[in-house]
């Protein structure tokens, strides 16, 4: 347990989450290494994982992923609105050194004579280092490139690439993530800092985090008196579980709304505070929402007192 755990007490964390219940083996802890995550401290004691302080991480505008691209240096790094860290990735090569290994080339003739109908005409070009050269790099973009896929393929975070001109045409040709931004950080990796590296980011994903946010909200708008809009919490909650819930919408300024939902029979009973046999509501409809594919959106505006969340719904 952790109070055996001698590197768990040395180390200096901005947050810790702590999930145990009496199932055998369910006690699991996640320290903050990733993405600064804000929230109070709490216990929270119900009869199911409160998982509503992680869900920054998951919303439309949690986190984002960045590529520094070197021939001398690789490296993959998960971002969020505050914080750049490292990721670990599985076969992605450190350099291109690393990724090709070191080839000698064999000697290769300046020229050689041909024969063409006529007197002998020396004939010159049979190789070209260049061609070689740009084989190598080739190889360690494709290597480097499925080593990024196996990742965060299964991901829908921005992906941004830190790289010169020539070494991002190449990747941009053969990468197969979804989510590229096209527009990279043109600047060398090996000279900017992790800091450098966030502040770059982050002013190209804030602008797509915006546009997706504003055209959620835009679609909610114009859905208005049809079936795909509810704010009602007991509609929202019955298709978030059942995995209708493409896009929610919950309100920072709201106070907790907790209650009891029976998904079978979409009965809700609402009530003022928490108690060990109730749930934060917004907590039941986010995490069901990100379960079922759909994205969490937390807003100061749409929603009011009467109406803390809202929802589009698939069909």
């Amino acid at each position: 347990m952790l109070n055996e755990n001698d590197d768990f007490h040395n180390a200096t964390r901005e947050g810790l989450a702590l999930f145990a219940s009496y199932s055998p083996n369910t006690f699991f802890w996640y320290e903050d290494k990733s993405s600064a995550i804000q929230f109070q401290e709490q216990i929270i004691l119900a009869d199911h994982f409160y998982l509503t302080p992680l869900l920054p991480l998951l919303t439309g505008d949690g986190q984002f992923y960045v590529l520094a691209l070197s021939q001398s240096h690789v490296g993959l790094l998960r971002g969020s609105r505050d914080t750049i860290q490292p990721v670990l990735v599985a076969e992605l090569p450190e350099s291109l050194s690393e990724a090709i290994g070191i080839e000698e080339t064999e000697p290769q003739m300046q020229g050689r004579p041909a024969i063409s109908g006529g007197p002998q005409t020396a004939v010159y070009g049979g190789y070209d280092p260049a061609d070689a050269a740009k084989e190598h790099v080739n190889r360690f973009l494709h290597r480097v490139e499925r080593a990024v896929y196996a990742a965060i393929g299964d991901s829908s975070a921005p992906l941004i690439v830190v790289a010169l001109d020539y070494l991002y045409g190449m990747y941009q040709q053969i990468n197969t993530y979804p989510h590229l931004v096209g527009e990279r950080i043109a600047l060398n990796a090996d000279v900017l800092d992790e800091k450098e590296l966030h502040q770059a980011a982050w002013a190209l994903v804030d602008p797509i985090f915006n546009q997706h946010r504003s055209q959620a909200l835009e679609k909610y708008h114009h859905l208005q008196n049809s079936t795909l809009v509810s704010n009602t919490p007991a509609d929202i909650l019955t298709a978030a579980y059942y995995g209708r819930v493409e896009a929610l919408f919950v309100s920072l300024a709201a106070p907790p709304l907790y209650g009891r939902f029976t998904p079978e029979t979409a009965l809700l009973e609402v009530q003022k505070i928490s108690r060990p046999y109730n749930a934060n509501l917004f907590d039941l409809a986010a995490v069901q929402t990100v379960l079922h594919g759909g994205v969490v959106y937390y807003v100061t505006d749409l929603l009011d007192a009467h109406h803390p969340m809202a929802a589009i719904f698939r069909y």
